[in-house]
């Protein structure tokens, strides 16, 4: 079965200014976000706390002007994984 992710231009515009908004955006993606660390890292505390930070520089760099697929993967580093998030 599919999931159906937020990509909504609207919602995306009204979670620049609206917390409601962002949380819709939120609950749409983090599982989807954190999956896909988790494969990426095999370590559920790292891919849990790489998947806050995405969320926490979305939140502080917006969604404006990006797809939230584009936006989540050029914060992750896309294709090179977490290489942003690396020490």
């Amino acid at each position: 079965m599919m999931t159906t992710l937020p990509d909504d231009p609207a919602l995306i515009d009204r979670a620049q200014r609206d917390p409601e908004a962002f949380a819709e955006l939120y609950r749409g993606y983090l599982t989807p976000v954190y999956r896909y660390l988790y494969r990426r890292l095999g370590n559920a505390h790292e891919a849990e706390d790489i998947t806050s930070q995405v969320f926490m520089d979305a939140l502080e760099a917006g969604w404006r002007g990006w797809p939230i697929c584009a936006r989540l993967q050029a914060l992750l580093g896309h294709p090179g994984g977490s290489q942003r998030y690396s020490d």
